[in-house]
């Protein structure tokens, strides 16, 4: 606290030191109206919770129900409203985050076996994650401000009473129309989840007469196996400058603005438009429930389209599927089966003996691990993917380590070939770039005339897709590889474009 004063010129007396901790204690712990600047969201397995809605609720109310003994948590759940930490570092040492973790287990077991058999912190949170998506669902078929009234003046109007569930379940049914029974034996049962692919995002900076108006429009398709809810939230904050977050002594943060939820049920294509009046720096899709990794995606907005008197949409809409394009480019993921990757060196003698003494397979690993043997799958907003968002990752090397991509051409001629990258230098640390240091992906790629060496110049990349170059390609042969030399500590392969000229 001394330390953090100091950097922002702030004095502080031994009693002011004293009411900051204790305020602190208080709104980060029992009443979480201040998130923690940063989480290893799911490290501790009985990580309690001292948050004092959920027990003031259960002292308050409370609905009794044989069947769904789950309910006024999940109730609780839902009503609270508990500020989030600003960073969740679980992604970084286990390769997805903590929610994902829960999802899985989901898609495997019911919530009624998960709470008769996982750890402490996985009930926790799969309870959160079933109370977010029940209400969510419910709050969408009779608008959520009218579910959360109703659900306040419920409560209000039966302070310090035990009531029967099929109380409100007929309230519901008579206020709204609307039987809740099978929805919730839908939600607390079922082992299915939806899939959401973001087909398209457009971003316009629409000229108003003197006033600028921000257009985002974004098509996502469900192509999972349930119906599935996502919210929708813009984050107006300025990061560019790179530097850590630091806020005041005792600070509070500033009320996020409200996301928005759409449901999208199962085959659905839905076109969701927003008008904002700031320009926002970022989008963030979050699936709750879903097969998606990672379960939040995050968009960077970078350079929007200028417009001037266009049409502007606000709402959502049933897309029509787009009709399929004649063949005219083929993507290879790391995910795909024409992705491969090789390495010859061994590892050491100790992490050989620890990789062995794992009793479980992990698909996923973090990229603090930096692999010096071999290629690991990681996860992240900032890579290719249509549900699964992912990217192969080693230490850097003398280019022993090999990535490989193989296309299906089904018609010769030359294509332009694209590469996907995070943005500049892979958003890798490189240190103080005031020299100026250029550096290079070796790519290695075969068509039909031949084989080029490539030393791509990354220093410049943007996020998304990169041009390497155009080659002629036939039926029958050809491949790009990515070696592991460079001067940076991680390189990374994520996926390869031909776009047929």
């Amino acid at each position: 606290m001394n330390n953090q004063a100091k950097s922002q010129n702030q004095t502080l007396t031994d009693k002011q030191k004293q009411a900051n901790v204790f305020n602190d204690l208080i709104k980060r712990v029992i009443t979480k109206q201040i998130g923690a600047n940063y989480t290893f969201d799911g490290y501790n397995q009985d990580d309690a919770d001292y948050s004092i809605f959920p027990n003031y609720y259960t002292y308050n109310t409370g609905f009794v129900s044989e069947e769904w003994g789950l309910l006024n948590r999940s109730i609780a759940n839902y009503l609270i409203n508990e500020k989030q930490a600003r960073t969740d570092f679980s992604r970084n040492r286990n390769g997805i985050s903590f929610t994902e973790e829960c999802n899985d287990l989901m898609r495997e077991s019911s919530l009624d076996e998960i709470v008769s058999e996982a750890e402490f912190n996985k009930i926790q949170k799969s309870i959160e994650l079933k109370s977010e998506y029940l209400f969510s669902y419910l709050g969408q078929l009779v608008g959520e401000a009218n579910l959360k009234g109703f659900l306040y003046e419920w409560i209000n109007a039966h302070n310090h009473q035990l009531t029967h569930y099929e109380d409100l379940r007929t309230a519901l049914l008579n206020e709204f129309n609307l039987d809740i029974d099978p929805i919730i034996q839908k939600v607390y049962s079922e082992t299915s989840q939806p899939a959401f692919e973001i087909l398209e995002l457009q971003k316009y900076e629409i000229l108003d007469g003197d006033r600028k108006r921000y257009q985002i429009l974004t098509k996502i398709k469900n192509s999972g196996d349930n119906d599935g809810v996502i919210e929708i939230i813009f984050d107006n904050k300025d990061n560019s400058d790179g530097e850590f977050y630091r806020g005041k002594v005792n600070e509070e943060t500033e009320s996020e603005i409200e996301g928005q939820l759409s449901l999208i049920k199962k085959g659905e294509t839905k076109e969701l438009g927003f008008i904002l009046d700031e320009k926002p720096n970022n989008i963030t899709i979050n699936t709750l429930i879903s097969r998606n990794i990672p379960s939040k995606i995050t968009i960077p907005v970078g350079t929007l389209s200028k417009r001037e008197n266009a049409t502007l949409f606000v709402g959502e809409r049933l897309a029509t599927e787009d009709k399929e394009l004649a063949f005219t480019e083929v993507i290879v993921d790391n995910e795909d089966d024409n992705f491969s990757s090789f390495s010859p060196i061994k590892p050491t003698y100790l992490k050989a003996y620890l990789d062995s003494r794992k009793t479980t397979e992990q698909k996923y690993y973090g990229e603090w691990d930096r692999p010096y043997s071999k290629w690991l799958a990681t996860t992240g907003s900032e890579y290719f993917g249509t549900v699964i968002r992912s990217a192969h990752f080693t230490r850097s090397g003398s280019g022993e380590k090999v990535a490989s991509w193989t296309p299906e051409i089904k018609e010769a001629g030359f294509y332009d070939i694209y590469t996907y990258m995070k943005g500049k230098n892979q958003n890798a640390y490189s240190g103080n770039d005031s020299n100026g240091k250029q550096y290079f992906y070796h790519y290695i790629i075969k068509h039909a005339d031949g084989e080029d060496n490539i030393n791509y110049n990354i220093s410049n990349a943007e996020p998304g897709w990169n041009y390497l170059g155009s080659y002629y390609f036939n039926e029958e042969e050809g491949n790009i590889s990515l070696t592991d030399e460079c001067d940076l500590r991680t390189v990374y392969a994520d996926a390869i474009k031909w776009v047929k000229q």
